[in-house]
């Protein structure tokens, strides 16, 4: 079966789900208040630089300076076109404080840590990435076909040295990447994506051009614009929007730059939630937890840390009765299909290391092995899979750019020091928000009541206030909070009168 999008907007926040066959297997989620950052291009100072590390902290404006490694610096193309050899190992001789240097976001803040960035600047478009310090025009090796990949060399190669679009401006520095979702596009189609590509490169230089010291340049798109960028190919049958804004903004920048998948635009109104008809919430949830059930009676544990997250897996209940080894090779099997689903799901990132059951016969070894990265081949972000170690280990190396699904929805629990965790006040005011919608479209009523602990409702009549007020209005009810010092702060009541 085809894939499905969800997209869900709701005050403050938008969330989107990526379904196969009608399973969740990705859950991207950005509130207002905390929108990424990855992608976003910096005129930044260089403020210390940590020699021993090859290291240097960038200020970009923001509460904590970044982080840049000497190997994400690179040199500008000389006056021959051709990369000049930095020529040195030491970043001192590259960098020096007080320098102003162009950055982007590779990775989000995390905990106590800045965000990660690189010198090696890139946009982004759906068919196209643009590289103002690259050399030479690429196609996405993903693509294969011989004829395909010289139409879209030779179409990228004519579209650049011609005009691409009335006003629009040529480009004639750096390097182009066409992406694999250009594939079997029409040439139409390609000239007005790369249009729109120079006219955002042109922005950042003009941007550039006016930034006397250090801020933003750049900034990437919102979460339903990536999803169309980045998620939908030929194998996505529908894309399902709940909010009408959402909608006919979706419908007018499909319509301008990508009217091949315009069709695909749906605009659900069913009284029914959009996550909670396709079960969605249902699964954030069960992906917060530890445990996860498998089919034969097994079952796998995720525990993950700052470090790294360890994934443990247990033939439970399933120990066979003639073929033991046979049992730990199914229930391995088994474990491999779902332990590559939640790696996406919760949005693991890092180093993830999976302790399957030994296994004696080194064919069941390769078949499990084969099975993970069979998964985890649709995976859009760079990972890496090890073969089995010496003591039987797993590792997957994921690219880690933003917070995994469990630090993004949940806070460390102040009383067990951090070893559990327990949801945010932002994500029970969500879930609240959520009820009081459901709520209003089951029942008339006039006033409302939300029952919750001493801890939530203060957090809503602070720092909710102006959210508390546009719901107020938009479903023509008042609402009236209700401390309740028996509750936990994971417990609420919605009271409609």
């Amino acid at each position: 079966m085809d894939n499905e999008i969800l997209i869900t907007v709701g005050p403050g926040e938008t969330r989107v789900a990526l379904l196969h066959s009608g399973v969740v297997q990705e859950v991207h989620i950005e509130r207002s208040k905390n929108n990424t950052l990855v992608g976003n291009i910096y005129m930044g100072k260089v403020v210390r630089i940590l020699p021993g590390l090859q290291a240097a902290f960038i200020n970009i404006g923001l509460e904590r300076n970044g982080f840049l490694h000497f190997s994400d610096i690179i040199k500008q193309p000389s006056s021959r076109g051709k990369s000049d050899s930095i020529g040195t190992t030491d970043i001192r001789h590259v960098l020096h404080e007080g320098q102003i240097i162009m950055v982007q976001v590779t990775k989000n803040p995390i905990n106590d840590k800045g965000a990660r960035l690189t010198a090696e600047i890139s946009v982004v478009s759906r068919y196209f990435a643009y590289l103002p310090a690259g050399f030479g025009n690429k196609v996405s090796h993903r693509i294969r076909k011989r004829d395909e990949r010289q139409r879209l060399q030779d179409s990228l190669e004519t579209m650049l040295s011609n005009s691409v679009a009335e006003g629009a401006t040529r480009i004639s520095a750096g390097g182009y990447i066409v992406r694999t979702a250009a594939e079997g596009v029409a040439l139409q189609y390609l000239k007005s994506d790369l249009s729109f590509l120079q006219r955002c490169w042109s922005g950042v230089e003009s941007e550039k051009a006016t930034t006397n010291n250090i801020g933003r340049v750049f900034q990437e798109m919102n979460l339903q614009m990536r999803v169309m960028r980045d998620l939908v190919d030929d194998k996505t049958s529908r894309i399902l929007v709940d909010c009408n804004v959402a909608f006919e903004e979706l419908s007018q920048i499909m319509n301008k730059h990508h009217p091949d998948a315009i069709k695909l635009l749906v605009n659900y109104d069913d009284e029914k939630p959009l996550f909670h008809h396709y079960k969605v919430n249902d699964e954030v949830t069960m992906a917060l937890q530890r445990r996860v059930s498998l089919e034969s009676g097994g079952y796998v544990v995720f525990d993950q840390t700052e470090a790294m997250t360890t994934v443990d897996v247990n033939t439970g209940g399933d120990v066979g009765h003639r073929d033991l080894e046979k049992t730990i090779f199914n229930t391995n099997m088994q474990a491999s299909k779902i332990i590559a689903r939640q790696i996406r799901l919760r949005n693991l990132g890092g180093i993830i290391v999976i302790d399957f059951i030994d296994m004696d016969d080194d064919s069941h070894q390769k078949q499990v092995l084969g099975s993970l990265k069979k998964a985890l081949l649709v995976d859009k972000v760079a990972t890496f899979i090890s073969d089995f170690t010496e003591l039987g280990l797993v590792q997957v190396n994921r690219k880690r750019t933003n917070k995994s699904l469990n630090e993004l929805l949940s806070d460390n629990c102040p009383t067990c020091e951090g070893k559990g965790s327990i949801k945010s006040l932002s994500t029970i005011s969500y879930e609240i928000w959520r009820d009081i919608l459901r709520t209003t479209k089951t029942y008339r009523c006039q006033n409302i009541t939300i029952q919750a602990s001493p801890e939530v409702t203060g957090y809503l009549s602070t720092e909710e206030r102006s959210a508390l007020s546009e719901i107020e209005k938009s479903i023509g009810c008042t609402i009236e909070l209700r401390d309740d010092e028996q509750y936990s702060r994971e417990q609420f009541d919605i009271i409609p009168v």
